[in-house]
């Protein structure tokens, strides 16, 4: 299983985050938070409300998630779980009374503890615990990291999961607005980290399966496997990281990832996807150097995404923006900030929220910039 990339910042809140970093010189941005922190998803209905989601904690790790009132970030109550360690990896809100939120629980920080699959729903006023099925086997292990939810009434969720630590497992289960069901897969072998869904009967999950991009469609009524490109012969480190499927017609699927250069070093790539015609093209969004990952995607239009990540400096991580155009990517300025963009969600071109962490030797904070469509902002965390 590629860690790293399966858990993406849950993986840092557990191991990098909160041991913290050193102390650099660049600007920070002001933030107070009471224990090291970071922010894995955002999602944003309308201009006026977006829903965060992380991990916070010390010894600890407990879930975060903070709202945005069009105004400012306010921290959201989120329901004890009775787990040592909870972790929000992924959210979907169709409006701003309802959002689902996915991740893991773990009775103790690290791999070598199992994690069990975790939901959670917002109504607009509090954030509710979801029961969901689970595969059957002893020595279980099972994640959850993303989600996409076209309508109140209907979410699709993504993941992957392991029996008695052999074989890997694809993870998914759709909301009918009452209860969580899975789904069965043609070929269950498929990490999935993300999916997107256009449309009620139409979402695109995407990961990795072996050595290979892996991407599965869901038409309302059965998945079927994709067959993406890899940019270059497969070899491990290919991947995709994030999906972002145009809704106002749906007419394909913007997807981003990584893949391998050399034995430690890696390159971002991008792929499109068209509905019309089902083919993939292979894209190059902007990657300053090796080992930089794009981890986040979010198209407002077919002609307007943005994609976040990052990629080590000689000051430590820093983030990685870019923005298709319909045509090609370009890359963004960020505010030179220390840290990570883990997601973004865009309500409109002009109206872009991009969240991550930033590291300080105290630990990690939760990094939130803002896209008015011609410059990128840092706003204030909860």
């Amino acid at each position: 299983m590629r860690i790293r990339l399966l858990m993406g910042v849950a993986v840092l809140v557990s191991a990098q985050l909160l041991s913290g970093g050193a102390a650099g010189a660049l600007p920070q941005a002001t933030v107070v938070t009471p224990a090291p922190a970071a922010l894995n998803a955002v999602s944003c209905p309308s201009v006026t409300f977006c829903m965060a989601v992380g991990a916070q904690g010390d010894a600890r790790s407990r879930s975060l998630a903070e709202r945005w009132n069009g105004h400012n970030w306010s921290v959201v109550a989120t329901p004890p779980t009775g787990a040592a360690d909870t972790y929000l990896t992924g959210v979907s809100c169709s409006s701003a009374d309802a959002c689902s939120a996915v991740g893991y629980t773990q009775p103790g920080q690290g791999l070598a503890y199992p994690a069990s699959m975790l939901v959670e729903r917002w109504n607009g006023w509090t954030w509710a615990l979801q029961s969901l099925p689970r595969p059957s086997g002893s020595g279980l292990t099972a994640y959850l990291f993303g989600v996409s939810c076209p309508s109140a009434t209907r979410c699709v969720a993504v993941g992957t999961y392991t029996v008695g630590g052999t074989g890997t497992g694809t993870m998914a289960a759709a909301w009918n607005g009452t209860t969580w069901s899975r789904l069965s897969f043609v070929y269950p072998g498929a990490e999935l980290l993300s999916v997107s869904c256009a449309e009620v009967a139409s979402c695109v999950g995407v990961g990795q399966f072996g050595f290979q991009t892996a991407s599965d469609h869901w038409n309302g009524t059965s998945w079927s496997p994709q067959i993406p490109p890899n940019p270059t012969i497969p070899i491990p480190g290919d991947g995709l990281n994030a999906v972002s499927c145009s809704r106002v017609p749906f007419s394909g699927c913007q997807t981003v990832g990584v893949y391998a250069v050399g034995d430690a070093a890696q390159s971002t790539f991008g792929l499109g996807w068209s509905a019309k015609t089902l083919d993939w093209t292979v894209e190059y969004p902007p990657s300053p150097g090796h080992s930089a990952e794009l981890l986040g995607v979010s198209c407002a239009t077919t002609s307007a995404c943005i994609t976040v990540g990052g990629y080590p400096s000689d000051v430590g991580e820093l983030p990685l923006i870019g923005q298709w155009n319909g045509t090609s990517w370009a890359a963004l300025h960020s505010p030179l900030l220390r840290g990570t963009l883990e997601g973004v969600s865009c309500t409109t071109a002009n109206a872009c929220t991009a969240v991550g962490s930033t590291i300080r030797s105290a630990g990690g904070l939760p990094l939130i910039e803002r896209w008015n469509g011609s410059i990128w902002s840092l706003e204030a965390a909860a």
